[in-house]
């Protein structure tokens, strides 16, 4: 693995100001933006509102912020090919939020991480660092991720999720991924209004 091990949020752009604002804050929190712009499956979102979480800090997963380990991500599959229900936007609109897991562990963050999409039943789920080398790195790492016949769990494991319990804080954003040249500019601009200095990369080889 990396020196640091990054993890990776995918949101529209437009809810960029608002976090930038006032920083990143779980689905059942009560400072959740009221314009928030969903970009996820939200028949999904809604059953994780279900799923328990087996280990301290507990809850539920929708009580925590999720973060993928790597980029091409199945959602972002979706959304490029225009395949989730009540979602009308492109791949152009979405820009990945980065952080780390030592970048979390320094400001003291509650967390759990999962070696698989974290609401499927067999997800086993982590509070430790050491967990970390549970993870398939290798589908982790791929852009080609799809199940076949010697192994129907690729989607999943690719999937595996970093869990920030609650709130996650805007210091802790190292870095904003972008499609294009033109999100870009538009990224920037909202981080300068704010008068924040996070670097913005230009990375077409994370989306499809």
């Amino acid at each position: 693995m990396d020196k640091n091990t990054f993890i990776f949020r995918i949101i529209h752009y437009k809810n960029l100001n608002y976090i930038l604002k006032n920083g990143i804050f779980c689905c059942n929190s009560p400072h959740q933006s009221s314009n928030y712009i969903p970009i996820g499956d939200k028949a999904l979102i809604s059953s994780r509102g279900l799923k328990e979480v087996p280990i301290s800090p507990f809850g539920v997963l929708n009580d925590y912020i999720p973060f993928y380990f790597g980029f091409h991500s199945p959602m972002l599959y979706k959304i490029y090919k225009g395949t989730v229900d009540n979602i009308k936007c492109s791949q152009s609109t979405v820009i990945y939020l980065i952080s780390s897991v030592e970048e979390i562990i320094t400001n003291k963050l509650e967390f759990v991480f999962t070696d698989r999409h974290a609401y499927q039943q067999y997800a086993n789920f982590f509070n430790d660092i050491n967990g970390l080398n549970k993870l398939d790195w290798n589908v982790i790492k791929a852009k080609n991720w799809a199940n076949n016949i010697q192994d129907n769990d690729r989607m999943s494991r690719k999937q595996a999720e970093f869990l920030v319990y609650n709130f996650l804080p805007v210091n802790c954003i190292i870095n904003i991924g972008v499609y294009n040249k033109t999100t870009l500019k538009i990224v920037e601009t909202v981080i300068k209004q704010n008068n924040l200095n996070i670097p913005v990369s230009f990375k077409p080889d994370w989306y499809y």
